[in-house]
């Protein structure tokens, strides 16, 4: 199994069990990888636009498809855990990847509100 596929799977795999996309240095630990080598790993996932890297840090992570590493309008309850989609077709996607069964709730008004109090 290739590294992109390693970290890949860890990241899902951490994703579904804690409900909070993990930092390259989690998953470095996870599998006793240098934190080079995940952060490099996360950047060609990146490029193939399966994860989507934050910006300002290199070890984190907005995106894992189809989960997102930050709030959004489409919250997921599924098998116990709590999640965000990207999109309603990404919260579907992760409501399918769980089992198929749960529920999305569209949070729009609320994130909106809470977004536009912390300015």
């Amino acid at each position: 199994m290739t590294v992109l596929v390693r970290v890949r799977l860890a990241v899902l795999e951490r994703t579904i069990a804690s409900g909070q996309v993990p930092t390259a240095g989690e998953i470095a630990a996870e599998l006793d990888l240098p934190i080079a080598m995940v952060q490099e790993a996360y950047a060609k996932l990146g490029e193939a636009h399966v994860f989507v890297c934050d910006p300002d840090d290199p070890s984190r992570l907005r995106m894992a498809s189809p989960f997102s590493a930050v709030p959004t309008a489409f919250r997921v309850s599924a098998r116990g855990g709590s999640y965000y989609g990207n999109c309603v077709w990404d919260a579907l996607g992760i409501v399918s990847l769980l089992g198929g069964e749960g529920s999305v709730a569209k949070v729009w008004s609320r994130l909106r509100a809470r977004t536009a109090r912390s300015r």
